[in-house]
């Protein structure tokens, strides 16, 4: 059992982030659900090693990494997918929109990213530059 969750909720967040699910299409929910499962189970006392060892998993890294997703701006949480798929953001260019301050920034830099078809890599470029030089979205895109 994991602090927090019901076993409903255990048994998805396993489905959607434990060993093997990789490469099927076990999972039942969408990395920001996985996100807010997480953050539940830590407000309820879990710990990393808990979730990694119920998760089948062996390390706890991951658990970061889907945490970050709160961050993303509300309006786009519901575009985030396992995979690349058209209309959607993947995890990983999820993640890096996350790690830019401001909402603002992120929802524009959403809306570039969908409209040009930006892969992870040039997303993860753009982002640094825009970290880094304080570009504005648009130059940093193009």
């Amino acid at each position: 059992m994991i602090p927090g969750l019901t076993s409903d909720e255990a048994r998805d967040l396993v489905l959607s982030v434990g060993l093997g699910t990789r490469r099927n299409s076990r999972r039942v929910l969408s990395p920001v659900e996985v996100a807010e499962l997480v953050q539940k189970a830590r407000e309820a006392g879990a710990t990393n090693k808990q979730l990694t060892e119920r998760c089948l998993l062996e390390t706890d890294t991951i658990f970061s990494r889907f945490l970050r997703l709160l961050r993303l701006a509300p309006e786009a949480r519901h575009l985030v997918t396992f995979g690349r798929q058209v209309g959607s953001l993947s995890f990983t260019q999820a993640m890096e929109i996350s790690a830019l301050d401001g909402h603002d920034v992120q929802n524009q830099l959403v809306d570039r990213a969908l409209s040009d078809g930006i892969n992870k890599e040039e997303l993860r470029a753009v982002c640094q530059l825009i970290k880094r030089s304080g570009a504005t979205v648009e130059d940093a895109a193009d």
